[in-house]
């Protein structure tokens, strides 16, 4: 495995550094942020778009769990080949999500354009692959209601909005709709992740 750019998306500007043999440190947006790799998790290129997608959300599952870096591991890659792409209207809120997150104040105005920083971590959210299905979901949102689009300057490729207040509303309903009462722990039990595995075991005080 060569230091040349992130496994997973080859074209995406990366942070990189060895971790601890055989691992590799790896902070790429497209992926949703910051993920370990060893060589032996990827025998050869995945060339399918739609796969590498749905991994980058298993990835970015696990770090919304508390896991700061999730290990890629082939079975998290064999894990995300079996899997359906995500609906739409999930892709759409999970994009209303992350746009709220990175927002200073709850009437702030967003402008996202399609060569900014922000837009390859909007991408990976969403489980989307381009400008354009990113535009697409703008325009889903603002159909429904949830934002409401200030600019859509295609010329400029540039989006321009605020998040209404049933785009909050909407996001408070996806919590409290949520059973705090249960938890879902996904884990992959392998050589490789044993040191992951009973640390994270250990944080979370549970019995196994």
């Amino acid at each position: 495995m060569e230091n040349n750019g992130d496994p997973i998306w080859p074209d995406a500007e990366v942070e990189w550094s060895k971790y601890r043999d055989p691992f590799y440190w790896i902070n790429s947006p497209r992926m949703g942020g910051e993920y370990l790799i060893s060589p032996y998790s990827i025998v050869r290129p995945i060339d399918d778009e739609r796969l590498r997608a749905r991994l980058t959300t298993l990835v970015i599952e696990q770090r919304t769990q508390g896991i700061q870096a999730p290990q890629v591991t082939k079975e998290m890659i064999e894990q995300a080949a079996k899997n359906s792409d995500l609906p739409v209207h999930t892709r759409a809120k999970r994009l209303l999500k992350r746009i709220t997150q990175n927002m200073k104040y709850i009437d702030s105005t967003v402008e996202i354009k399609e060569s900014g920083e922000v837009t390859p971590e909007l991408l990976a959210w969403a489980e989307i692959l381009s400008w354009r299905e990113l535009t697409y979901l703008f325009r889903y949102l603002g159909a429904k209601g949830w934002i409401g689009i200030e600019s859509d300057n295609r010329f400029e490729e540039k989006y321009v909005f605020q998040v209404t207040v049933e785009g909050h509303s909407q996001l408070v309903e996806t919590v409290t709709n949520v059973d705090s009462t249960q938890c879902f722990v996904a884990m992959w039990f392998h050589e490789e992740t044993d040191p992951t595995c009973q640390y994270r075991v250990r944080q979370l005080s549970l019995r196994v």
